[in-house]
Parts: structure tokens; C-alpha cells; sequence
């Protein structure tokens, strides 16, 4: 078979080139965005049917047109719809990096809604402390303050109605009546310096029986003896043999008293019921019983029951000594409604002056707390037309208090507390719940009542400041910053957050603290953190103090603290820094140290897993985090390491997406 000779045939390769080229444009977008214009094809007339009779042919669609179009998508948009169905549908975009970009970008919107419901939730939960009511906290207060062995009390305070104090308001005068008043009052005196130990046990009952006989007495209708055993029970609170103990002998005290305040109230209202349905003020022929309305006004009362309740004032005012009677018209204070719509606000003030006449701090102080305690609730449950705001007694009864705090340190005092054998520390926790309930009634969330919403120097901000200013001018102990801190929310003082932590490092550590009060500010600033610009210069200065802590108990729920500020505010490289530091100075501890701290280091990894949406993977998968968890020993370990692997695959995924998608691009 004869070879084909082959002869090459010349090709331009420039020319075919240009031949097969398709048009040129400018971009205008991405090829690869979301949504862009479709490209199209702009076809002459004359290419399809030039100059010839023809009709000319339709233009193809833009798709088909598309050259990065799905060449078999021409006919069918949507894969799952009727192809012999008239009408073109919406294109459906199939573009395979949407996923990972869509996922991206929720990712970003779930991290920063994550903290800001963290940011929420405890933000809440601080304005639910700041309104929790008082009741709560005379329970905490019961618990707290408790002793041991025997309470050594003076035997005039137990002895029962000795020298009572309170006139009858009878018009005759006995001869024997003043026989045995004198003799009363010669038995006081024989009797004065004598002591008597019980337990706290048999102080407790010896207060509830006087309780009961007060009930008794009442149902009895012996107002004068229930009288004079509310001077009995108002007493107890000027002895303070036993400062420990105190703030629950207030607590037991002020029960019987605010029973004793609803018994003369509940008594006024029936009274004034039944004069309002005499036959004088009934209509002619109405057989319908009046009521008094609950938002009663001085002028809706019967003058029967006015004068029935100036009668009470008469008899509180007749008591001799000044803390019975004190107390005594504090527990009756809602009864002054009967009396007057706007005068309840120079009422507390003249109180608040006739407590100043008491000596003893101690005793001062919790009288203070409960005129602010009923002034409040009076003020809240009756209409305010006087245009006051309700923390208006609060605040004065603080500035009292500050002006008084020096006394505490006063030579004669600090002989006493050493006389007792109570370190100045003690006392200090002793006067804790004074200046926290003052300073709670206070904060912003309790004003109402003010024509402009304002607190009672103005602006809220003037009213933190002005009690900082009290602060800094009369007390530098730690007690008293703590519970501004945790009274007033970060918003007032985050833009000076560095000026905050030096007034906490140069104030007085007392029964709390520096470490302490750092811990507060961690938990403001997790609510509202400081300028972006000062974070790290705050964050500095605030471990160098946390990380010479002593204490393990404190250290571990500061650092709780602030690692929840840093989570949410800060970058992954603090975090891992401060769960450094914290692993190294947890696997130091000895096991009887770390038995104290479990569970503070049990909620301290629950709320970091449980928050791990707000960073990386890193520090889930750190060796920090491990070592923390080796601190665990048992079933607690394995739930917990099973929950911090879930959440590191889950974690893995979503970041294996982005960074597939960073790589895309």
C-alpha cells in the first residue's frame, strides 16, 4: 500500500485567534458576588437578518448567553418545578460558595448576639438584685450573722416591762401607780450593771414569746400592754454586748415591730370604716356598707378615727427613752396617712434628726436602716403628690451615715470593740447590710416620684457622683466602695474605668477586699465594658493586683469575673493568657485548697463552655483548659470534657467552613 504523503497546510494562528474571541466588555462585578447582572449579548439586526424581507429573529436570552451559565438550565430555572408549565419563574441561584459565605455571616451575627444576651441576662439579673425585697434579705441576714456559745446581755433589757416608759393617757393619778413606777425604776437601777448569758436559741424564743404576748394582748384589746410590750422589744437594740450577733437581733426585732405597725393600721382602717357607715354619714334609706377606698386621702377620713390615730402619736410621743420611741413611731409611720397627705417627707426628716442623738454607731446606724427601709415602702404604697423622690430619705439617712462613719475608728469605740474582742474587720461586715440597703434604695431603678424622672440632685450621674463624693470625703473603706460598685451599673463610670481601679487600689481594705472589689467592677463591665481604647490598660492593672492575691477563693471569682469581661470584649490572645495564668495557679494548690474552690471552678468552666460561641476554637482546645479540667476528678470530669468536645467539633465545622472560604477568595 502506497504512503499518503502529508502536506501541512499554512494556518495564521492571530487570525483564528481574533476569530474565535468573544466580545469584550469592562467588568463591572465580580463574577463570583451574589445576585450580579447577568452579562448580555447584544445582537445587530443585520447578523440575523440583515437587510432581507425576513422577519427578524428574536435575541437569545440572557442566560444561554451567560458562557458561566448551566448550558442545560436554558429550559429549566427550577429543577423542582413543571417544565411543561407556561410562564418563566425567578432564576434560582446555585452558586456553591454561597453556603460557606451565608454561613459566615451568621456565624459573625450569632458571636455578637450571643454576648449581647449574655450582656442581657446580667443585666437583668443586676437590676433584679438591686429590686430584690427586703424580706430576702433579712433571711440572708438570719444566716449570716449567727454565733456560738452564749449572747451576754444586760438584765434590764430582758427583764420584762421593767420601767416601760409610757404614760396611759388616764386624767387621774394614782398614788400606788406612782409607788410602783419608782419602784420599777429603783429595781432598774439596783439591776442596771448586772449580765445575763443565754444561747441563741433562748434568745430567739425569749423574743417570740414577747412576740405572741403581743398578739394575745391585742386580741385582748389591751392597746396600752401591747404598747408597752413594743417598748420591751425595741429595747433589745440598745444592747450590743454582741456586735456579731446584732444585725440579726435587728432583723427578729423589727418583725414583732412591723406586726405590731400593721395591727395599729389595720385597727385605724376598721375605724374609720365604721364611722363612715354611721348613721350621721350614711344617706337616708341606703343600706350599702361604705368602704374606704386604698387610695385614700387624709380628707376621706372620719375625725373619729383622726383622733384615734392622733391618740397613738400622744402615747408614742409620752415613752421616756429615745430608742423605743424611735422605733416605735418609724413602725407606725404608713398610720400618719390618716393624718396628712404631704407632710410624710418632714416626718422622716425630723426622725432622721432625732437619730442622730444616738451614741453608739452601731445602734445609729440600723435605726437609719429602718426609717430608710419603712420610709420606703410607705412612700412606694401611697400616692406621692408631694413631688419628692422616694430615695430622698435614703440619701439623707447616707450622708448621716458617712458624716457618723469616723466614730468607728474613734479611740473610745476601737476600746470597746477590743474590750468584746472584735477585730475592726468584724465590724465593719457587721455594718455591711446598713450601707448596702441605703445605697440600693438609692441607685436610680428605686426613684420614682420626681416630676422629671430625675433623682433628688438631678441627673443620675449627679447622684452617683454625689455619693462618690461622700465616699472620698468621710470613709476610704472598702465596705462602702464595694456596694457603690454593685449599686450603680458601669454606665456611670466606664468612661473612666482606669480612675475607678486606682480609687479601688488606694481604698482601705476592710471586711472586703481589694481583689473583692475588683471582682464587682468584672462583673459591671461585663455589662458594660470600658472605652475600646482603655481596655487593655485597665485589664493590666487590674492583674497585676489578682495575680498577687493570696486567697484562692477570692482569686478564682475574680478571675471568674473578669474572664467573662474578656470573652466578650477582648481578643482570643487575652483569654489564653488569663486562662494561663489561672491553670498555673489552680494545679499549684494543694487538694485542700482546691476542695474549698470546686465549685466556684465547677461554674467558672460551665459558663465558659457554655459561652464558647464568643471565640475560637483555641481556647477550647488550649492546654490551659485541659489542665483546668484534670483539676476534676470522677463523673464531673468526663461531663464536663464531654461537653467541651462537643462543642470543639461543632465549633471545628463552622470554622473549617470560613476558612474554606477565606482560602476561596
Amino acid at each position: 500500500m502506497a504512503t499518503p504523503n502529508w502536506i501541512p497546510v499554512a494556518r495564521d494562528y492571530d487570525r483564528d485567534h481574533e476569530k474565535l474571541a468573544l466580545e469584550k466588555s469592562s467588568a463591572t462585578s465580580h463574577p463570583l458576588l451574589l445576585n450580579r447582572p447577568k452579562p448580555t449579548v447584544t445582537v445587530s439586526e443585520k447578523s440575523i437578518g440583515g437587510s432581507s424581507g425576513k422577519s427578524p429573529v428574536k435575541p437569545a436570552s440572557s442566560a444561554s448567553a451567560d458562557p458561566l451559565a448551566d448550558p442545560l438550565s436554558g429550559a429549566i430555572r427550577d429543577p423542582l418545578s413543571d417544565p411543561l408549565a407556561g410562564g418563566s419563574s425567578a432564576p434560582i441561584i446555585d452558586d456553591p460558595l454561597s453556603g460557606a459565605f451565608n454561613s459566615r455571616a451568621g456565624q459573625v451575627e450569632t458571636k455578637t448576639q450571643a454576648i449581647e444576651n449574655v450582656r442581657q441576662a446580667a443585666l437583668e439579673l443586676h437590676e433584679s438584685n438591686l429590686n430584690s425585697p427586703w424580706q430576702a434579705k433579712k433571711l440572708q441576714i438570719r444566716k449570716d450573722y449567727t454565733i456560738t456559745g452564749n449572747i451576754t446581755l444586760n438584765s434590764s433589757a430582758i427583764s420584762e416591762f421593767a420601767g416601760s416608759g409610757v404614760e396611759d393617757g388616764s386624767s387621774t393619778r394614782r398614788v400606788d401607780k406612782y409607788d410602783k413606777r419608782l419602784a420599777n425604776l429603783e429595781k432598774r437601777d439596783a439591776t442596771a450593771d448586772e449580765k445575763i448569758e443565754m444561747s441563741q436559741k433562748e434568745y430567739e424564743s425569749h423574743v417570740h414569746r414577747l412576740t405572741n404576748d403581743l398578739s394575745k394582748a391585742w386580741a385582748k384589746d389591751e392597746r396600752v400592754g401591747s404598747l408597752k410590750i413594743a417598748i420591751q422589744l425595741a429595747k433589745l437594740l440598745g444592747d450590743t454586748n454582741m456586735p456579731s450577733f446584732y444585725p440579726s437581733i435587728f432583723v427578729i426585732v423589727t418583725d414583732a415591730l412591723d406586726k405590731f405597725g400593721e395591727m395599729v393600721y389595720s385597727r385605724l382602717f376598721s375605724r374609720a370604716e365604721d364611722a363612715l357607715n354611721t348613721a350621721a354619714n350614711l344617706p337616708a334609706g341606703s343600706k350599702k356598707k361604705l368602704k374606704l377606698s386604698s387610695q385614700f386621702t387624709c380628707q376621706d377620713v372620719p375625725m373619729l378615727a383622726r383622733d384615734t390615730c392622733r391618740n397613738w402619736f400622744y402615747k408614742v410621743s409620752c415613752i421616756r427613752e429615745l430608742l423605743p420611741r424611735i422605733y416605735i413611731e418609724i413602725a407606725l409611720m404608713k398610720c400618719y396617712r390618716f393624718l396628712t397627705d404631704n407632710e410624710l417627707p418632714s416626718i422622716i426628716t425630723r426622725i432622721g434628726s432625732i437619730i442622730r442623738g444616738l451614741g453608739d454607731p452601731l445602734v445609729n446606724s440600723y435605726a437609719r436602716l429602718y426609717l430608710v427601709v419603712i420610709a420606703n415602702d410607705v412612700m412606694h404604697s401611697i400616692p406621692n403628690t408631694s413631688g419628692i423622690p422616694t430615695n430622698a430619705a435614703a440619701l439623707s439617712m447616707f450622708q448621716d451615715l458617712m458624716f457618723s462613719f469616723p466614730m468607728i475608728k474613734d479611740p473610745s469605740n476601737v476600746a470597746e470593740l477590743e474590750r468584746k474582742k472584735l477585730p475592726l474587720k468584724s465590724y465593719h461586715f457587721v455594718m455591711s447590710p446598713v450601707i448596702e440597703w441605703m445605697l440600693k434604695y438609692i441607685s436610680p431603678s428605686n426613684v420614682t416620684g420626681s416630676s422629671s424622672g430625675s433623682s433628688v440632685t438631678g441627673s443620675n450621674k449627679e447622684l452617683f457622683q454625689n455619693v462618690l463624693q461622700l465616699y472620698r470625703d468621710h470613709s476610704n473603706e472598702s465596705v462602702v466602695l464595694k456596694h457603690i460598685i454593685d449599686s450603680f451599673d458601669a454606665s456611670y463610670y466606664a468612661h473612666a474605668a482606669t480612675g475607678m481601679v486606682t480609687l479601688i487600689k488606694a481604698s482601705e481594705p476592710t471586711c472586703f477586699s481589694t481583689v473583692d472589689l475588683l471582682t464587682s467592677l468584672g462583673r459591671q463591665f461585663a455589662i458594660f465594658p470600658p472605652p475600646e481604647e482603655s481596655r487593655l490598660i485597665v485589664l493590666n492593672d487590674v492583674w497585676k493586683v489578682v495575680s498577687k492575691s493570696q486567697e484562692l477563693s477570692s482569686y478564682v471569682k475574680c478571675t471568674a469575673a473578669w474572664l467573662d469581661v474578656v470573652q466578650k470584649y477582648y481578643s482570643e490572645r487575652e483569654m489564653i493568657v488569663l486562662l494561663g495564668h489561672f491553670s498555673g495557679r489552680v494545679t499549684a494548690a494543694t487538694p485542700e485548697q482546691l476542695d474549698t474552690v470546686m465549685p466556684l471552678i465547677e461554674g467558672l468552666l460551665t459558663s465558659l463552655i457554655g459561652q464558647s460561641s464568643t471565640f475560637g476554637t483555641a481556647v477550647l482546645t488550649s492546654e490551659h483548659l485541659l489542665k483546668i479540667l484534670d483539676v476534676f476528678k470522677g463523673p464531673k470530669k468526663v461531663q464536663l470534657c464531654k461537653v467541651s468536645e462537643y462543642l470543639t467539633d461543632c465549633m471545628s465545622v463552622r470554622y473549617t467552613n470560613s476558612l474554606s472560604l477565606s482560602l476561596s477568595r
